[in-house]
């Protein structure tokens, strides 16, 4: 499978560093706004195309999938142009600034008959898949409570902070705390209370996020970009309770029970960065005639976005283009 890779940023030289580990899966072109970004990562990772034309990468025959890995505010306009040209379609999270942006694309998508799926990568990672396995053996009883935090300082980072790139905490990375809570407690929740931080450039600097369900579980969700952290989850259950050690990551669960007792450790392959199940997942749908994940369905997408479309009705935050 060929890879043509939209934007030169950090994840786009991350995700290209792991790839270069598997034999089945290359980069084979890359797009940046000035040709000589998109010359220098060619270079630097070895690609034999690069441009500063979307409809020329999109044009190139050898590549099968355009993965977007451009500012979220760019996501919708570039998946819709690799669509338009016939390439399947991987984007980064978030898919989309909202909800009806991505129900648009979806449904293109199935106009087309092609692949189009977010790379949503914690979601393919095999210790956060255990998540389910532990609350189905109830290794520590039933799930009450998720407290959950993720961030760091990235006001000196314009992408983090620029409005018109609809960037924040909340769909940068508080993205994946949402993602925790729908994985073991669903979408469904009963209440929710949001807390939030405005920061000059009017974007969300820092939030703390309560949800209540009807099984009386709790999720408490916090996110920062205005300061330093400690990453982490705690899940705690009616007979015990486990930690995880980076929400996003998600390198090493670890299982206690009641009496703080270490019963089970859980921990990822540590030759992979983690990037590479969504691609491998990805290979097989595509030789599989799927055009959609199953560990990322677009019911999750959307239902994700129509959460933090309302956190953010909730702040009245729009970003730019949105009413």
């Amino acid at each position: 499978m060929n890879i043509g890779i939209i934007g030169t940023g950090a994840i786009a030289a991350i995700v290209t560093t792991a790839l270069a580990k598997l034999e089945t899966i290359h980069v084979r072109g890359v797009y940046s706004r000035t040709i000589e970004k998109a010359e220098q990562f060619a270079e630097k990772y070895n690609l034999p195309f690069y441009t500063n034309s979307l409809d020329d990468l999109c044009q190139q025959s050898e590549i099968d999938v355009i993965y977007v890995a451009t500012p979220h505010s760019f996501h919708k306009e570039h998946v819709l142009i690799a669509l338009i040209h016939d390439k399947h379609v991987l984007c980064e999270k978030p898919f989309t600034i909202n909800e009806k942006d991505a129900q648009e694309l979806f449904d293109f998508a199935i106009e087309k008959k092609l692949f189009l799926g977010e790379a949503f990568w914690t979601r393919f990672n095999p210790v956060f898949q255990s998540l389910k396995d532990i609350q189905d053996q109830q290794l520590i009883g039933e799930f009450k409570s998720v407290i959950a935090n993720i961030g760091g300082y990235g006001l000196n980072n314009d992408r983090l902070i620029d409005k018109n790139l609809a960037g924040g905490a909340l769909l940068d990375i508080g993205v994946y705390n949402l993602n925790l809570m729908f994985e073991i407690f669903g979408h469904e929740f009963t209440e929710m209370t949001t807390v939030w931080n405005q920061g000059a450039t009017g974007v969300d600097y820092q939030h703390t996020l309560c949800f209540a369900f009807a099984n009386q579980a709790t999720a408490t969700l916090h996110a920062t970009i205005q300061a330093q952290t400690m990453n982490g989850a705690l899940i705690s259950g009616s007979e015990g309770y486990l930690t995880i050690d980076h929400v996003s990551e998600c390198n090493q669960i670890d299982i206690y029970t009641h009496q703080h007792e270490k019963i089970q450790t859980v921990t990822k392959h540590p030759e992979m960065i983690g990037y590479e199940y969504e691609f491998l997942q990805l290979a097989a749908c595509l030789k599989q005639g799927k055009t959609t994940f199953d560990e990322v369905p677009p019911s999750f997408t959307q239902q994700l976005l129509h959460v933090t479309d309302c956190i953010r009705q909730d702040w009245q935050l729009n970003y730019s283009g949105e009413a």
